[in-house]
């Protein structure tokens, strides 16, 4: 009986530490700055998972938190045994944004006490070919208008290049510069917009590629920013206190900000309130002036409803704030 007591006390003995048994990820360094690179190209280094744990540890995966990052491992590579270490490939690819470029790769392992391990991975980014102005913005284009603007392509370490194309992801963008010319340090783009739509999307991207060795792609923001065709006043619809189950009624004027004519409202709406009924009635006597309706569905609680109400006319769509009190 005491030899079986013994016996079971040395089990216990030598098997406690192994349950109690976790692993430990440790990241060496837990910054990574890889240095200097061009737009366009790319730039590469690594970090050491540890495992200082007494379990085997397991990379469950790696992410990043941008696309011009990249980091993963092999499936040999995500069990690593006490005291081990790997080592973890990072890439970095800057097509645009600021210097220095930060990121994050975020680890996730089976150390219980950390379950996502997350490093910042750096690099400084230098322009081989620079752009000028680097933001192109069509400021209070009218209905009809086709604005235009010129960019100058610049290479700042004495490499000359020629461009190779330009794309945009909107189509009312379009692009020419002197496709025959001969390698240079400086290069010019005419871009123009429209004719200016209000119903269309006036942010693009602009995506230039060029046979610069350190910049062979360059990626800029553009914008139009339209003059409204349609004005209105009051500029909100507040309707008064309404009890559930009833209607309410505000009156607005609205108007074609040139002619000064009347506008036809098509289909009016909160988006975010698909139980609400709305409506909109022309004035029989002045054709600038509109009643809109709202119904309060039977049953509701809140105090008060508001959000953005979408006016849909003849010739554009206008947005605006609408406040529905509810009465008790």
């Amino acid at each position: 009986m005491i030899r079986s007591a013994l016996a079971l006390l040395c089990a216990f003995t030598f098997f406690a530490p192994l349950a109690d048994a976790q692993a430990r990820l440790v990241v060496d360094p837990p910054k990574l700055h890889l240095g200097s690179v061009y737009y366009g190209s790319s730039i590469e280094g690594s970090v050491q998972l540890v495992n200082v744990g007494d379990a085997p540890l397991i990379i469950e995966d790696v992410k990043s938190s941008c696309g011009c990052t990249a980091a993963s491992l092999g499936a040999r590579d995500k069990t690593i045994a006490p005291g081990a270490r790997v080592t973890l490939p990072i890439t970095m690819t800057p097509k645009s944004g600021s210097t220095p470029l930060r990121k994050r790769v975020n680890i996730i392992s089976n150390d219980p006490a950390t379950k996502i391990t997350s490093i910042e991975v750096s690099c400084d980014v230098q322009q081989g070919v620079a752009a000028e102005p680097s933001f192109i913005l069509f400021a209070d284009a009218d209905i009809g208008d086709t604005p235009s603007r010129r960019m100058t392509l610049t290479s700042h370490n004495g490499i000359p290049f020629q461009i190779k194309t330009v794309t945009f992801t909107n189509p009312i963008y379009r692009a020419t510069w002197d496709r025959s010319a001969a390698l240079d340090l400086r290069h010019t783009i005419d871009i123009e917009a429209g004719p200016i739509d209000a119903r269309l999307v006036k942010s693009a991207l602009m995506n230039i590629t060029t046979t610069h060795p350190q910049t062979p792609q360059l990626r800029l923001n553009i914008n139009t920013r339209v003059i409204p065709a349609v004005d209105y006043e009051p500029k909100r619809l507040t309707f008064a206190p309404t009890k559930p189950g009833e209607v309410s009624t505000v009156r607005m004027k609205i108007w074609n900000r040139d002619t000064r004519g009347p506008v036809r409202v098509l289909a009016t709406s909160m988006p975010n309130e698909r139980a609400y009924d709305f409506d909109a009635v022309q004035d029989t006597t002045d054709p600038l002036m509109w009643t809109f309706s709202v119904g309060v569905p039977e049953g509701e609680s809140r105090r008060h409803v508001s959000g953005a109400i979408s006016l849909m006319t003849d010739q554009q769509t206008v947005t605006l704030v609408g406040v529905v009190p509810i009465a008790p």
